[in-house]
């Protein structure tokens, strides 16, 4: 049984640590503690019985957008800014905020600058975790290994297979003035499946990488 420890943890990230933690019936038992580690690239610290130790990010997702298209986000850039202003109005207002998989490439040499990349390239945790919640319910718990997720070759595949995502910030009533990106993935996805966490075999492999 899950109780809700909000003020315990003092962080959404702390309750969905344990909630994946609690709900993971391979991994309950062999873990001693966790606790906040946050900076810019990781949320929360796990450690087990035996001693080790493996970082998490979490990754919350809107669940009116998951419902809606099936789909988790892999972020694949913080911030960005177009190169001028005729690039910006193609991509928001011809291509409606979406770059097809063959011009990725391109856009990324010549139509933006990028200030800060995605979790895609700069999460250093162990594990990713992502969630979705609709009236206190969980509807979605994966973890995923970090590592297999920042690998080149299904960075790759991303970009081959899926178009890249510039998030309409008016849609979150956001008034960043720096632009970011991610792919749309729906978790059934093969390749996504190959980086999940599915034992407490593959959590090691994943802590000794």
């Amino acid at each position: 049984m899950i109780n809700n420890n909000f003020t315990r943890y003092s962080s959404r990230e702390g309750l969905i640590v344990e909630k994946w933690v609690n709900n993971t019936y391979w991994l309950r038992h062999r873990v001693e503690k966790y606790e906040p580690n946050n900076t810019g690239f990781h949320d929360y610290k796990v450690r087990l019985i035996s001693g080790e130790e493996f970082i998490v990010e979490v990754k919350e997702e809107e669940y009116y957008w998951y419902n809606k298209t099936g789909n988790i986000g892999l972020d694949f850039i913080s911030v960005f800014y177009f190169t001028d202003k005729a690039r910006e109005l193609h991509w928001k207002q011809a291509m409606k905020y979406w770059v097809p998989s063959n011009r990725i490439d391109n856009f990324l040499k010549n139509d933006i600058i990028v200030s800060k990349w995605g979790k895609l390239k700069t999460c250093d945790a162990h594990v990713q975790l992502f969630y979705v919640e609709n009236a206190n319910k969980t509807i979605l718990l994966e973890a995923y290994n970090n590592f297999k997720l920042q690998n080149k070759e299904f960075i790759n595949y991303l970009k081959s297979n899926y178009r890249l995502r510039i998030n309409k910030k008016s849609d979150y009533n956001l008034g960043d003035y720096w632009e970011s990106a991610a792919f749309f993935i729906k978790p059934r996805d093969k390749r996504l499946r190959e980086c999940k966490i599915n034992s407490f075999n593959d959590l090691l492999t994943c802590i000794r990488h």
